[in-house]
Order: structure tokens, then C-alpha cells, then sequence
């Protein structure tokens, strides 16, 4: 036998799991640019296309003074620099260039990497160690998350954009020394950190903020110098910013900008600086200083064309904050190519489906036509609050129980989320056999599985007796589904005898989300697959932050976010997650409408220890006021719905993870009769 035939085999394994979960990535060769040569019309694979997803935001990539200045750098001192930095490979090209870009960026120095990963590796492990304690935005950058875990501190994540999660990390720690990392823009969100927040915190804390601001520099702030610029910090406020020169200035590597003796100190023990060959002289110079001078002319330009796309449709007229929907308009181009326009070609995120395609970010808002719009399942008990996170079980069933009649009528997100989870489903070349509704309400996810495989037994799992009476309802004569009420931390199924675990807005009413995704590992077969959606941390963040202008008691509960449950899903023993998230605005008339809206729903506050009593006349009506502030231009008030879409598969051959055992010791001399 070959000696490498198994490691062949190994390998085409792994790249046909891949296929099969449509998460299979494909390079495109950009094969020249049409028109203008601007990029935004790029021949590819020998068709013409629509760009979404360059990072060239003024297109000075191909800005005539920036390739002459390569081209005249390059015949001067060759193609590459032969050597790291602190050998023979530090031109006075990249030494000009560091000089502009402090300039640029109003610090004593800048220090150029060669990539903007290695950039953020740098600042992490350099300003932090064992001993230490990072913390990030959850939606931080791969390369920014990479840092903190490699820095060998204690690592911990806050809530997206929420500062006064981040101090509080701060204010419980016990090491010395802390480094809080975030993106200033985030580029598939589309929404800018809370800078002049996050520098109070770390100014009270005595904590270091480093803000990489990539996709920021030359594209927010009056003069392009970024998110800083907009937030108004200075460099006390942020004394560490790191930035890219192959996004708006179109050229290539990254810098780190700070005081003097920062600088020196990443050139004394950055190792992604140190022990790397420097960045090519002709990439340096001139190329990326001419493009900053020529910042000032594409602004004004392209500022009245963004203002144009977002005030277009009044659905995205409150999305500054919030990212881009253009994302879905690329996947339709991309899927439907040949109608009318040139397909577009889209970017995917990091654990995104082969077939998502994100134009920053994917946004839906949703209104019904009279009364007000539908709410979501409400707020989620299972997750970690500041509270309390106990739910009290009967409080569950007794929510439900009183809303099952009436649920289908206000259930209009789960009804979208249940399309979305179906879609994903078709993708997926599966046959499943048994197939189990987790969480299943009302019964019509059962009913679609049932629809959608003809033969397959579906099972029809949920606590409340209440919604598998209705679900009786929904089920054909010809195609029925089995009912069973069961907890889904203890599942009434045998090791292995799914195929397939759907869940619809489930997941975030369980007091323990491992002990419940151990069980889904359990049942589950080999090969077999996990979808679901939950609901995420910005879930009702109004009615939440209004809440805390009136006490101190926790209202509103917090869900975690789509890279907690993720690390749940590894804990279980899952494979291959892939999560995103779909977010939802909903609106109403006022406060009332809301409450009336999730009081049907069955989404109570259900926690163990949650006050008792009824919320008083006063101190409603100061909720109420608190959220006027929301109130928008359409006079209506509104309310997120976060979705957070996953699935995860179960490996062919490794066991469940199963809970702990605990041993009960009876001493025999205490069985003796008495």
C-alpha cells in the first residue's frame, strides 16, 4: 500500500464534508477590469460582473498617481526588500512612510506589517501576556480575536458595542495589567464601536484601548481619518490604533500608531515584525502618501452617493448604525445571473453557508399592515444575565400554556424564521429518516419536515401540553407526526436514533443550553445534523435600556450571543458549526401595544428571581417616557429582534459528550433495619 494513500483519503474526506455542508470556499480569477478600470465592473472566469465586496471604498487602487509611484519605486530599488526590518530589509521608503502615516494620524510614530493580521497579532502579544487580562467586542475581527487568545492572558468577550459590559470585566478583574481590543468599523455590521464610552471605561480602569480601525481610516470622520475622528477621541483616549493601507488606500500592508516609546517596544518584541520579510520598498512609499493626499477629492464625492443608497428606501434611513441590506440583493444576483444586470459577486463571512452572501451585513425590517408589527419570542431565560439566571420551569409552562391557543395569531417572527431554517434545509443532501422537532409549539415545523420528507417519521417534541394540543391541529390526515411531551435537557430518545434536530426559537428558554445541546448530541445519529435559530443579545435592547433608567431589576433577560452558543455547540461535541444572524425592527404604537404583544406570545420574565408583584402604574409610565426616545421619524416606537441562525453536525465516529456522573456512597451499616 502507498504510504500516503490514507493521507489522501483523510484529506478527500474532509474536502467532501465541506461540499456536502455548503461550506466549500471558491477563489475567482479576476481576469481585468472593465470601463473605467474603477473595479466596480471586473471580468471574471471569462463573464462581467458587479464587485459588493472590494474593500478599495474611493477606488484608489487604480488611481493613476499611485501605480506610477509603484512603478517608478519598483525600476529604482527591484520588486522586493530581501530582508526583515531589523536587518537589511528597512528602506527609507517604509521609513518615509511611517513618518507620513503618524503624520496622518496625529501620533509621534507609526510602525509598518506586512498585513493588518499580523498587525493586530502584534499589539495583542506585545501589550499583553500571562498574567494579564484581554478583553474584545464579540464581533471582533478573526485577527483581533486571534491576539487575545494568543497573547496567553485571560481572555474575555463582551456584548456587541455594549461598553458597560466591557467595564464591568474591567472592574472584576484581578490581574494588573488589561487590554481592551475592538474594531472602531465593523465591517460586516456596518456599525462603529462605542469609542468615547469604551476610552471612560479604560481611563477609570487604568486599562490599555487599541482600536483597529482598518475599515474606518479615509472613510468616516470630516477629514477621512476615521471612527476616532467621528467619536471625537484623542490620543489619551485611544493611545493604540492600528490601520490598514489596502482598504481605502488602496495599496497593501498595515501600521500600528501610537507614542514613541509604544513603537519601540513592538519593534523590541513583536514577533510578526521581527521574524518576517519586510513589505516590498515599491508597495511603501509614495504609493500609499499620494493616496492620502488624494483622500480629500473622493470624499465629497462619494459622501452624496452613500447619503443617496441610504436614504433611498425608507426602511434603511435609521441604518448608519446599523450596516447595509445590499448583501441579500447580491445573493439574488449571484444565484440569478442574467436578468437585467450583471450578477453580482458577493463576500462571505467567516463561518457563513457557502450560499450567504453578505453586503456588510444582512438586515430585515419587518411591519405588520394594521395594529402594530408582531414581536418575537421575548426575553430569553437559559442565558447569562447579571441576575439570577435560573428559570423557574412552571412559570414556562403556565406562560405557554395560557398562549398556546392564540400563538399562531402574533407568531409572525417565528414564522420567518421557520422559512429561513427550511431554505437552509434544501440546500443540504440529506435523507433523514427520523427527525426531531425540538421545541416544536404549534406544530407546523413538524408539519413542513413532514411536507418536505415524505417518508421520514418526524417527532414532535415540547414541554407544554397546551401547544401539542394545537399542534394536533396542524398536522394532515395523510401526513401525521408523533406528539411528545418531554424536557429537551432529558430527551425520551435512544443514543443515535435521529438524523435530523430542527429547533425554532427554542434554544434561549433553557436554563442550561449545554446539558440541552449534550442531549441533541446524544440522540443524534453519526453524520447527523442540528439546525435551529435563537434569539440573540440585541433582542428587545430598547425595552431593556429603558428598563435600567427606572431600577436596578433585571426586566429583560440576556441572550447570548452567536459565538457563545458556538462554543456550546463545540463543548457538546458538535462539528463544523456554522451560525449567523438575521436582525428584525419591528414597531409599534406605543409601550402598551408591545407588552400586550409578548404577553401573548407566552415571553414573560421567568426567572427564579425575578420581584414579585405587578409593575405598578408609576413606574410603567417612567418605562414608557424612557423609551419615547426611541420613537422614530415614522412617529412609531421600535423593537429589535435579533435571530441568530446555526447548524452543526455529529462527527461519524467520536462518542457524546455526556454530563457528570456524580457517585452516591451508602454505607451498608446504614441499611440495617431499624
Amino acid at each position: 500500500m502507498n504510504g500516503e494513500d490514507w493521507r489522501e483519503r483523510a484529506l478527500a474526506q474532509r474536502l467532501e464534508q465541506l461540499r456536502a455542508r455548503g461550506l466549500e470556499r471558491r477563489r475567482r480569477c479576476v481576469e481585468g477590469y472593465e470601463r473605467d478600470g474603477s473595479g466596480v465592473e471586473t471580468r471574471i472566469d471569462g463573464r462581467q460582473l458587479l464587485s459588493f465586496s472590494s474593500n478599495d471604498y474611493l477606488g484608489l487602487a487604480r488611481h493613476p498617481d499611485v501605480i506610477a509611484a509603484f512603478v517608478a519605486t519598483a525600476q529604482r530599488v527591484g520588486a522586493g526588500s530581501g530582508a526583515s526590518h531589523l536587518v537589511t530589509g528597512h528602506h527609507r521608503e517604509h521609513h518615509a512612510l511611517e513618518e507620513a502615516l503618524a503624520a496622518y494620524t496625529g501620533r509621534e510614530r507609526a510602525l509598518l506589517f506586512s498585513t493588518g493580521y499580523m498587525a493586530n497579532l502584534a499589539v495583542g502579544t506585545t501589550l499583553a501576556g500571562r498574567g494579564d487580562l484581554v478583553v474584545e467586542d464579540r464581533l471582533n475581527h478573526a485577527s483581533l480575536l486571534d491576539a487575545g487568545r494568543l497573547s496567553g492572558g485571560r481572555f474575555e468577550r463582551y456584548a456587541h458595542g455594549d461598553a458597560a459590559a466591557a467595564e464591568r470585566l474591567l472592574a472584576e478583574r484581578d490581574e494588573h495589567n488589561a487590554l481592551v481590543l475592538t474594531d472602531g468599523l465593523f465591517s460586516m455590521d456596518g456599525d462603529i464601536a462605542p469609542i468615547a464610552a469604551l476610552a471612560s471605561a479604560c481611563r477609570r480602569r487604568r486599562a490599555w484601548l487599541a482600536v483597529d480601525d482598518a475599515h474606518g481610516l479615509g472613510v468616516l470622520g470630516p477629514s477621512g481619518r476615521g471612527s476616532l475622528e467621528q467619536a471625537g477621541a484623542n490620543n489619551d483616549d485611544v493611545p493604540v490604533l492600528i490601520g490598514t493601507l489596502g482598504k481605502a488606500f488602496g495599496s497593501f500592508g498595515a501600521f500600528v500608531a501610537g507614542s514613541a516609546a509604544l513603537v519601540e517596544l513592538l519593534v523590541q518584541r513583536a514577533r510578526t515584525y521581527i521574524f518576517t520579510t519586510a513589505l516590498p520598498p515599491a508597495v511603501a512609499p509614495r504609493a500609499a502618501a499620494r493616496a492620502r493626499r488624494a483622500l480629500p477629492g473622493r470624499l465629497p464625492r462619494t459622501r452624496p452617493a452613500a447619503r443617496r443608497v441610504r436614504h433611498a428606501d425608507p426602511a434603511t434611513r435609521a441604518r448608519e448604525q446599523r450596516g447595509r441590506d445590499a448583501g441579500e440583493r447580491a445573493a439574488a444576483r449571484a444565484r440569478h445571473p442574467g436578468r437585467g444586470n450583471p450578477p453580482a459577486v458577493g463576500a462571505r463571512g467567516d463561518r457563513a453557508p457557502a450560499d450567504h452572501v453578505f453586503g456588510r451585513a444582512r438586515r430585515r425590517r419587518c411591519r405588520a399592515a394594521a395594529g402594530g408589527a408582531r414581536c418575537p419570542a421575548a426575553p430569553c431565560a437559559g442565558m447569562r444575565s447579571e441576575a439570577d439566571s435560573r428559570l423557574d420551569e412552571r412559570a414556562v409552562r403556565r406562560a405557554f400554556e395560557r398562549a398556546s391557543r392564540d400563538y399562531d395569531a402574533h407568531a409572525v417572527i417565528g414564522v420567518a424564521a421557520r422559512a429561513e431554517i427550511l431554505a437552509r434545509l434544501e440546500l443540504l443532501k440529506i435523507e433523514p429518516e427520523v427527525i426531531l422537532d425540538l421545541g416544536t409549539g404549534t406544530g407546523h415545523g413538524a408539519r413542513a419536515l413532514r411536507d418536505r420528507w415524505h417518508s421520514a417519521r418526524v417527532i414532535a417534541l415540547d414541554r407544554s401540553p397546551g401547544m401539542l394540543r394545537e399542534a394536533h391541529h396542524a398536522q394532515s390526515w395523510r401526513r401525521r407526526f408523533d406528539r411528545v411531551c418531554a424536557d429537551a435537557a432529558r430527551l425520551p430518545v435512544r443514543d443515535g436514533g435521529i438524523d435530523l434536530v430542527y429547533s425554532n426559537l427554542m434554544l434561549h428558554w433553557s436554563s442550561d443550553l449545554d446539558a440541552v445541546l449534550r442531549e441533541v448530541r446524544r440522540v443524534l445519529a453519526p453524520r447527523g445534523c442540528f439546525t435551529f435559530s435563537t434569539v440573540g443579545p440585541d433582542t428587545l435592547a430598547e425595552l431593556r435600556a429603558a428598563w435600567n433608567e427606572v431600577d436596578a431589576a433585571v426586566h429583560v433577560h440576556r441572550f447570548l450571543d452567536l459565538h457563545d452558543i458556538g462554543d456550546a455547540l463545540l463543548r457538546a461535541g458538535f462539528a463544523d458549526p456554522v451560525m449567523d444572524v438575521d436582525r428584525h425592527t419591528l414597531s409599534y404604537a406605543d409601550l402598551r401595544t408591545l407588552m400586550r404583544e409578548l404577553k401573548a406570545l407566552g415571553s414573560h420574565n421567568a426567572l427564579a428571581g425575578r420581584a414579585a408583584g405587578l409593575t405598578g402604574r408609576g413606574r410603567f409610565a417612567r418605562v414608557a417616557a424612557a423609551y419615547e426616545r426611541w420613537r422614530n421619524a415614522d412617529g412609531r416606537l421600535p423593537a429589535t429582534c435579533e435571530v441568530v441562525y446555526g447548524q452543526a453536525w455529529c462527527p461519524a465516529t467520536t462518542p457524546p459528550v455526556r454530563g457528570q456522573r456524580r457517585e452516591v456512597v451508602v454505607p451498608l451499616d446504614s441499611l440495617r433495619r431499624r
